[in-house]
């Protein structure tokens, strides 16, 4: 039988869905909009919406409040509709206000752009209006970029933002010295202490930027139980960029994993669908499944004595709920079968 969520049904017979390609739109990504900043401001239209603004506070770079700057792409956003709030629920869209932002820009030689994807502005931007904020996105695909109320608060968007900013800034500042191994110290210092958003870009200048010394940093993180919740990401660069020092470490972490799993004790409220998303258990798994795609993808390991308990440790567990086991199962079949052919 074909069910569908009636939250969804009036969006699916919309022309907003009917008429539009199926296409993966940029959106609004606060993460990747701060990473990319060079000034984050608060800034208001005038009585008419043109693209002047003038800044509010400046919360990152060198704009001062008071500033008047000139975005003239943000003229469009003058019509009603293209400041129509999208509901789910079928009630009658309004437009917000739109003269007060929260805007992600970059300076460069030809002026002001967006820092969202492609330097759009329209998507390096967030109007604010009562307690929230509201941005473009596409919620469905096939369908247009729309404006939704963000799911989070805006001062904790703000938060996130400028610790990633940092984080840019800190890197920036950790790259232009000489020796590489003090390149790598720094940045694993930032590490430790970065945003979530940001250590992806911090992992990828460690291994690339560090002439060498990087994967050495990295593996000493690997020893540490303490870095526990960044192994994921650091198994999976040190795959991709260092595929002698994961085969070398691939068999001590299969025995730690096998030996915390042989212990554990979880169910769907602890690990599956409610987990804390910050549960040791839940990077244990995490870190578990990161070791199985280096050795899928390389074949480093593939005899390993360790890596054939931990799959047929899984099977054996009594108290595994059926949701948990079929996603746990579900992934490492596909990794074991990869180590198979």
């Amino acid at each position: 039988m074909l069910r569908m969520r009636t939250g969804i049904l009036p969006l699916l017979l919309s022309p907003l869905a009917a008429t539009s390609s199926p296409e993966i739109l940029p959106s609004f990504d606060a993460a990747h909009c701060a990473w990319r900043a060079t000034h984050v401001v608060i800034a208001h239209e005038g009585k008419t919406i043109d693209g002047t603004v003038r800044v509010e506070r400046s919360l990152m770079g060198d704009l001062r409040a008071g500033r008047q700057i000139e975005l003239p792409d943000l003229a469009r956003f003058a019509k009603d509709e293209e400041r129509r709030v999208h509901d789910w629920t079928g009630k009658p869209p309004r437009a917000i206000d739109g003269r007060k932002l929260l805007l992600f820009l970059r300076k460069g030689a030809a002026g002001w752009t967006g820092a969202g994807w492609g330097d759009r502005l329209d998507i390096s931007l967030v109007w604010l209006e009562g307690d929230g904020g509201y941005c473009r996105s596409q919620v469905i695909n096939p369908g247009p970029l729309v404006v939704t109320r963000l799911h989070r608060s805006v001062a904790d968007l703000i938060a996130d933002s400028l610790h990633i900013g940092s984080d840019r800034v800190e890197l920036d500042r950790a790259l232009e010295n000489a020796s590489p191994l003090a390149r790598a110290r720094t940045i694993r210092s930032l590490l430790e202490a970065s945003a979530e958003a940001s250590r992806e870009h911090l992992v990828r200048a460690l291994m690339t930027e560090c002439n060498g010394r990087g994967h050495r940093v990295l593996e000493g993180m690997l020893a540490a139980e303490q870095h526990l919740h960044l192994h994921p990401l650091l198994i999976l660069a040190l795959g991709r960029h260092h595929a002698e020092g994961a085969a070398r470490l691939v068999p001590d972490l299969l025995r730690r994993e096998l030996a915390f799993w042989k212990t554990a004790k979880f169910t769907r409220h602890e690990l599956g669908r409610a987990a804390p998303r910050h549960d040791e258990r839940t990077y244990h798994y995490q870190r578990l499944h990161a070791v199985l795609r280096v050795v899928g993808r390389s074949g480093h390991g593939i005899d390993e004595p360790a890596l054939r308990e931990v799959l047929r440790h899984w099977d054996e567990r009594p108290d595994i709920d059926e949701w948990l086991r079929y996603t746990v199962g579900r992934t490492l079949a596909v990794e074991s079968a990869k180590l198979a052919r």
